[in-house]
């Protein structure tokens, strides 16, 4: 379930990146406009999940309660979840216009980092001596060994080196994030959880879509072609993904899950090699070998995040 479920994530890591890419096709789709039709999707597909369990007298055990029953506080820190969510989506995709699926799917990692600092400053956690250089090694293999990779190479340029930084920022958020979703109640269920989120995430998206107007809404124009792979990637990159992973925290705990899911990258690096053609380097196989080293020797430390 958790290898799936990175499989289906790395999906979202790569599939949007023709569409995103001037160079490649010229499309009126945005990263406003993909984050508000893959969360919206990904919604729907929750809603259709949870009417189905409550007519099932055999899944009774999974039914969701009603949106009514929620308390103020966990809806207000839903409200504040999916915000972030929006804007991290946004920002890793407005990142990936500009560098390669590759080096998004490996600087994707970040949010690991961004997720302990943040827990390291306000909920005063700390590293023991020997989880420093794990720690150390997923930074080296997250941050410096891509950009290193676009500083370094001859066909890079500033606008890839920004891009990085952009995927870098959206992990801040994610961090945020991933800290924030402790606080909601586990009365909640995950199906109920992840419905509220992705239609508010969705509906945020779409109104900066329409807010920015002409520069940036892309649903006026939008090639036949382009739909159903932004439709493909929010059910299987986010719905899919997103369930998968949560039955694997239920069958196999926490723990194992995070080492699992942190294929993610591997599955990225190579769909944007087999799908995009992108080229693979040393360096980047090496920092996917960090990356994994790392995160296998913080499995404890993450799962308890």
């Amino acid at each position: 379930m958790a290898i799936m479920s990175a499989f289906f994530g790395a999906i979202a890591d790569v599939l949007p990146k023709p569409i995103l890419d001037e160079h490649v096709v010229k499309s009126t789709f945005n990263p406003f406009s993909i984050t508000a039709l893959m969360f919206l999707v990904s919604a729907i597909l929750f809603t259709f999940l949870i009417k189905i369990i409550s007519k099932s007298k055999k899944l009774s055990k999974y039914k969701q309660i009603s949106f009514s029953k929620i308390g103020k506080n966990d809806k207000i820190m839903l409200l504040t979840v999916s915000i972030i969510e929006a804007i991290a989506t946004t920002t890793f995709y407005f990142g990936l216009e500009k560098t390669s699926a590759t080096n998004g799917a490996i600087l994707g990692n970040m949010d690991i980092v961004f997720t302990m600092l943040i827990a390291f400053i306000f909920l005063k956690e700390k590293l023991r001596r020997y989880e420093i250089f794990p720690f150390l090694l997923i930074i080296v293999g997250s941050v410096l060994v891509p950009v290193f990779i676009d500083t370094s190479m001859h066909d890079s340029s500033h606008s890839s080196i920004a891009g990085d930084f952009l995927v870098i920022l959206s992990c801040f958020f994610y961090g945020i994030e991933m800290l924030l979703f402790k606080k909601v109640g586990e009365n909640i269920g995950s199906l109920r959880m992840m419905e509220i989120t992705s239609y508010i995430t969705g509906i945020t998206a779409l109104a900066a879509a329409l807010f920015f107007g002409g520069i940036y809404l892309g649903f006026e124009e939008t090639l036949l072609e382009e739909i159903p792979t932004v439709l493909f990637t929010g059910i299987f990159g986010v719905g899919i993904s997103i369930l998968f992973l949560v039955a694997a925290i239920k069958i196999i705990g926490p723990t194992r899950s995070i080492i699992l899911f942190s294929t993610t990258t591997i599955f990225g690096v190579m769909l944007s090699y087999f799908i995009l053609s992108e080229s693979i380097r040393e360096l980047h196989v090496a920092a996917v070998g960090f990356i994994i080293f790392g995160t296998y020797f913080l499995r404890g430390k993450m799962a308890a995040f």
